[in-house]
Formats: structure tokens, C-alpha cells, sequence
């Protein structure tokens, strides 16, 4: 990525390295131009999933444009609402949610962590939203989970919340006296926290939870919801969906 004012270079290249004879990185031709992309192995397969094409980024040029033109006055009619052209029919499927198999890897999570489940709380946490309207959206999916999980084990209990990292100073100072407040409680009780964070990746909000749990003793989840082939099962699931 370079800066705002200057064109963005794209890779015309792959590095690939031999496992099996580790002489050396060699260069191969990209068989296609995209960024920003997950990728995953099957078999002697290599599968490039989601990204960004030069394309994508052009279009989110044009709409920061109009955003910005829309926030001076300069195109107040347009609606944000317009839907995306495209050649193919396009179905949007429902998220993760409450879904039951979200709680399987929940309940994973938490027994790889558990050695006495009878002393020990298990504390979910995610990311969570600015607006408490939709936080409390994210709640109720979080409780949804939370009563999947709890008639299939032996925990003293399990809470469940959001530090909201993106919302005001207040709200996200708020969060963070909740979390905290959650932890010690658990600890007067002489019990052992379970931190299992109800993410899709770390690399950002799990640092923010240590830090808001600085000095207070837990152990924590060591991944997020991925990588779990259970999740391939849900998009298998979503795209046999009548």
C-alpha cells in the first residue's frame, strides 16, 4: 500500500519455497492481481480466497469520494443504499450469529483452557459495536451462545460481554470497568477465570483485553473462532441454504 496521492503497485510475482528441498525462495508468475486475500491448502492445492482487485479499490475510491463530496454538502441526494451492480445474481446469507456450531468451538475453546470446571468462570468476550442499540444486538446473540454452551458443562458459571474498542472514551472506559469488574469478582470467589474471546482472528483486540486485565490473574483462550474446520462446515451449511 502506498500513499494516498500515489497509485498502488501490484505484485506480478509469488514467492514459493520448496518443504522438501529448502535450497532457496524462488519467484513464479502470479496467475492473477489481488491483495488482501486469505488463503488455505487442500491436497497438492493452493485455494486464494476473498481479496481485493484493482477494481474493488477503484470503486472504494469513487464511493470515499462521494462520502466525502455528501459530508460538505457536495452531493447530499445520493443514496448510500444503491445497490452494487453486478453480472451475477449475488445472495447474501446470514452471519455466525448464535449458530450452534459458533458454540461448539466456544465450548472447544474453553475445555482446551479448563483443569476444574466446578472453580472455574468462563468469561466471553468480543469486540462489539459503538452504538448501544447494536451492542445490544451483539449481546443477545453472545446470550444465545452462552445457553447453548452452559447445559454441557460443569463451569460455576459463564458471563459474557463486549469491550466495544471502537465507541467513545466513556462508553469504551465503561466496558473496560465491566470486564474488570467481571474478573475480580471471580477472583474474591477463589475461583479460576477462562478469557475465550469471540473473535475471527487475533492480531489486535485480544492485546486490548490484556491490557484492560493488566495485573489480574486468568488464563486465556490461545486462538480465536479460527482456525476450526467446523467453520468450513458453516459456510457449507450457509451455501446449501434454501
Amino acid at each position: 500500500m502506498r500513499g494516498p496521492d500515489e497509485d498502488s503497485v501490484w505484485a506480478d510475482t509469488v514467492l514459493a519455497l520448496d518443504l522438501d528441498d529448502p535450497t532457496g525462495w524462488r519467484a513464479i508468475a502470479a496467475p492473477f492481481k489481488r491483495r488482501a486475500m486469505a488463503a488455505g491448502t487442500t491436497g497438492d492445492r493452493i485455494y486464494a480466497l476473498g481479496g481485493l482487485t484493482p477494481g474493488c479499490l477503484e470503486a472504494f475510491a469513487r464511493m470515499g469520494a462521494r462520502r466525502a463530496a455528501a459530508g460538505s454538502g457536495g452531493d447530499s441526494g445520493f443514496d448510500w443504499t444503491t445497490p452494487i451492480e453486478a453480472a451475477v445474481p449475488i445472495s447474501v446469507a446470514t452471519a455466525l450469529d448464535g449458530h450452534a456450531l459458533v458454540a461448539e468451538i466456544l465450548l472447544s475453546r474453553a475445555l482446551d483452557l479448563s483443569r476444574q470446571p466446578d472453580e472455574e468462570v468462563v468469561v466471553v468476550v468480543a469486540h462489539g459495536p459503538t452504538s448501544e442499540e447494536d451492542n445490544d444486538l451483539w449481546l443477545g446473540n453472545m446470550d444465545t451462545l452462552v445457553e447453548r454452551i452452559r447445559p454441557r458443562t460443569r463451569f460455576s458459571r459463564i458471563e459474557y460481554l463486549t469491550v466495544r474498542d471502537d465507541a467513545s472514551d466513556p462508553v469504551r472506559e465503561q466496558a473496560t470497568a465491566e470486564l474488570r469488574a467481571v474478573v475480580e469478582g471471580a477472583v474474591e470467589e477463589g475461583k479460576s477465570i477462562l478469557i475465550v474471546p469471540l473473535l475471527l482472528s487475533y492480531g489486535g483486540i485480544e492485546v486490548g483485553i490484556r491490557r484492560r486485565l493488566e495485573g489480574l490473574p486468568y488464563s486465556r483462550a490461545s486462538q480465536a473462532l479460527p482456525p476450526d474446520e467446523r467453520l468450513s462446515e458453516w459456510v457449507l451449511m450457509q451455501a446449501m441454504a434454501p
